[in-house]
């Protein structure tokens, strides 16, 4: 039965892939970002000292080191990635007291999420991606007790980007949850000499930025937002991001508030995602970020799910599954991340709000009809 479900995820896995490796053009470079910015690391990855992708050396460098052009590294680099996101996302999600079938349909929803894998196709001068398979080996370390590890793979994330800084606040709730005033002791002996090494290179290499950048970014995001559009900004990006995953979240809100319960890193990891975007540019990719916690709230909202409503799950997952891949495509059509004019951002905003809302009155009106089933039985 495992090697059943392991194949079916290797299947769908490669087929998304290919799928959106043919359909996804590649971005054009008439706009200068930040996939310019990482594109010119790679040729010179010490040269850049503009904050804060002078500090995220660690894709650039590896692309330069790679005997091969830098789009041709680049490329390498995402697939590769992909495939370790989605290999570490299984085992990471093994850890846990879930059965098979919930894994299973966690990383199927998970591979066909928008910002997993074909936002990285579209724009592979991109170091997100390796940032979120460290940022998973961090946490599968974490919670496997593997100490030595999670202080390694915690200082390689660091250089790939500072979003890992993250993990700090993260570490330090998970183990004193179990193990009380004893946890800011091995805080100290694991998690904080990585953030130390990583905060000496930054003073040390680029002193003139050393906070003054995260400052200004600050000032400016929350002056020109205000709590208000902060919020509006928060709620947007959660919808637009997550997807179909909100809706069986949501559902199952019993679970979803006894998973936190025994869990609570994982509230920790989504609110500084959250919050990240007040620090560093990037809204989207900073929330997307807190991935674990929400497919470790999906997983065990699913596998309820399964064990409570077995008529039910025959129905919504599919459902769920089939609109999570035209969301992919209906939604974000091959062009839209740089091109959008504010309208049709709109309108894709409206769509999908009305996709998590049909599956939404779709799994209530089939979870009514179930337990009604179920009472007659």
């Amino acid at each position: 039965m495992q090697d059943k479900y392991n194949k079916t995820l290797i299947i769908f896995a490669f087929i998304v892939i290919v799928l959106f490796s043919f359909t996804t053009d590649l971005i054009s470079f008439k706009n200068i970002g930040t996939h310019s910015v990482y594109k010119l690391m790679s040729e010179k990855p010490f040269k850049m000292d503009a904050s804060p992708y002078c500090y995220r050396v660690g894709v650039p460098l590896l692309a330069y080191a790679m005997p091969l052009d830098s789009g041709t590294a680049f490329q390498i680099i995402l697939y590769l990635s992909a495939g370790l996101l989605i290999l570490l996302s299984h085992l990471f999600l093994s850890s846990f007291k879930l059965d098979k079938k919930a894994v299973l349909v966690t990383l199927l929803v998970f591979i066909s999420t928008f910002w997993t894998i074909r936002y990285f196709i579209f724009n592979p001068f991109e170091i997100n991606n390796v940032a979120f398979v460290l940022l998973i080996a961090c946490l599968f370390f974490m919670i496997n007790k593997n100490n030595v590890l999670f202080s390694i793979t915690l200082l390689l994330a660091l250089f790939i980007k500072e979003n890992a800084l993250v993990l700090l606040p993260v570490y330090l709730t998970y183990k004193y949850q179990i193990y009380k005033r004893k946890s800011f002791l091995m805080m100290l002996k694991y998690a904080l000499p990585p953030v130390l090494v990583y905060v000496l290179f930054r003073f040390i290499s680029f002193k003139a930025y050393f906070g003054s950048d995260i400052i200004a970014h600050f000032n400016y995001f929350s002056g020109r937002l205000g709590f208000a559009g902060y919020f509006k900004l928060i709620v947007n990006n959660t919808v637009l991001i997550w997807g179909m995953l909100l809706p069986v979240i949501l559902i199952d809100m019993k679970t979803l508030f006894s998973t936190i319960k025994k869990h609570l890193w994982t509230l920790v990891l989504f609110i500084l995602s959250l919050l990240w975007p007040l620090l560093t540019p990037g809204s989207d990719l900073n929330f997307y970020y807190a991935y674990p916690a929400v497919l470790i709230w999906f997983a065990y909202s699913i596998q309820s799910i399964f064990q409570k409503h077995t008529n039910f799950s025959k129905l919504f997952v599919p459902i769920v599954i089939v609109f999570q891949i035209m969301v992919n495509y209906l939604i974000f059509p091959k062009s839209i991340i740089f091109s959008l004019p504010e309208y049709t951002g709109l309108a894709i905003y409206y769509v999908l709000i009305g996709f998590n809302i049909a599956a939404l009155l779709i799994g209530f009106i089939l979870l009514v009809k179930n337990r009604k089933t179920e009472n007659l039985n």
